[in-house]
């Protein structure tokens, strides 16, 4: 009885630090999700972001634009290309501290995340708050 008991800690104790591991690898970073695929974006990945305005502006007043290009090699936009690549027609949703900042939206095209790509912020302040998240 006294080993099962010991066995459980022993579980409970590696489970809960796998699951603070996991979260402290996303906070503060975007979580590209579709499908059963999923990407962290590392600050070692992005080798540009900057926020531009929105261009619709009257409709969308608040938001962003936010504009990146990943360091190309394969753990980077390789891994990310592949999430949208190999999903095209489902969707993808994107989440920045476990919050959707983006609703699932359909992938219609091939991405080359190495070569820039846009990401629409529907709140300028989240948006400010990934750039500084990224540039720390």
């Amino acid at each position: 009885m006294t080993k099962n008991i010991v066995g459980l800690l022993i579980i409970s104790m590696a489970s809960a630090v796998l699951i603070g591991c996991a979260y402290h690898d996303k906070k503060d970073r975007l979580v590209y999700v579709s499908g059963n695929d999923s990407f962290v974006l590392k600050k070692e990945c992005v080798s540009e972001m900057k926020l531009i305005p929105n261009q619709n502006r009257d409709k969308h007043p608040d938001a962003m634009i936010l504009a990146m290009m990943l360091n190309k090699s394969a753990d980077c936009s390789g891994k990310l290309n592949s999430v949208f690549n190999e999903n095209i027609g489902s969707t993808a949703a994107v989440y920045f501290n476990d919050v959707v900042i983006l609703e699932p939206t359909q992938i219609s095209s091939e991405v080359k995340t190495e070569l820039s790509f846009r990401q629409y912020i529907p709140d300028g302040k989240i948006g400010i708050k990934i750039l500084n998240a990224y540039q720390k």
